[in-house]
């Protein structure tokens, strides 16, 4: 998408090795592409990137033991007032944001994603997404449940919370528990398929003729689309 100042954004993980960057102590960080002339449609050549944050450390975590942790798969929307706000998930037990006050250029401190009464977005290590459905409101999908036995799972349900733009709020999006709910299931009576019953939103979502679509990989086999209202 583009960024605030009309630049494309793009982001990413790195799985840092300490042979490679030893100050980085291993662990797995976010960062992001900036393209900057892509409008220009240059010659592959041509094409000038730039890798954010600016310090080349990457937006990360670590675990309560000190030793790094996990923070991956970035889902960022623009806020009116210009900055970017950044979810993502963790191996933490739930979703991490972070804000960008330049364009991605830096970023805040990662902190625990919550809802208006300090309750955490519990959550594995699975996708998060995080979309702008245009008309002030923000949804974010997330599963609310964290087994430290299985770190990736349970991925059978997925909740979703709508938020809003909150100026002066500790957190810019504010969430409020009312308008959480559960957004899809695959029960008991559903059929396994890979690892099992899985709705990780490994997803997207398309705007046409004022409907939201969500799309994304049932149980990993199977591409559905799913209006969001």
């Amino acid at each position: 998408m583009r960024g605030p100042d009309g630049k494309y954004l793009a982001g990413f993980t790195k799985y840092v090795s300490k042979k490679i960057s030893p100050h980085l102590q291993g662990g797995c960080r976010v960062y992001f592409y900036r393209f900057d002339n892509i409008d220009e449609n240059p010659e592959i050549r041509d094409l000038k990137i730039t890798i954010l944050p600016e310090d080349d450390n990457g937006i990360h975590v670590y675990q309560p033991n000190g030793k790094p942790g996990n923070i991956e798969e970035p889902a960022w929307v623009n806020l009116p007032d210009g900055r970017i706000f950044c979810s993502m998930r963790t191996s933490l037990g739930s979703i991490f944001y972070s804000v960008s006050s330049d364009c991605g250029a830096h970023w805040t401190e990662p902190k625990p994603l919550s809802f208006s009464d300090f309750t955490p977005f519990v959550h594995p290590i699975s996708p998060c997404p995080l979309y702008d459905l245009g008309d002030g409101r923000y949804i974010q999908f997330y599963h609310g449940v964290f087994d430290v036995e299985r770190p990736y799972f349970p991925r059978n349900s997925i909740r979703c919370a709508i938020g809003y733009f909150d100026k002066n709020g500790a957190q810019p999006i504010r969430f409020d528990k009312k308008e959480d709910s559960l957004f899809m299931e695959l029960g008991a009576d559903a059929d396994a398929l890979g690892y099992g019953k899985e709705l990780a939103l490994y997803s997207s979502m398309t705007h046409q003729d004022g409907k939201h679509i969500l799309w994304y990989p049932d149980r990993k086999f199977f591409l559905l689309g799913k209006e969001v209202k």
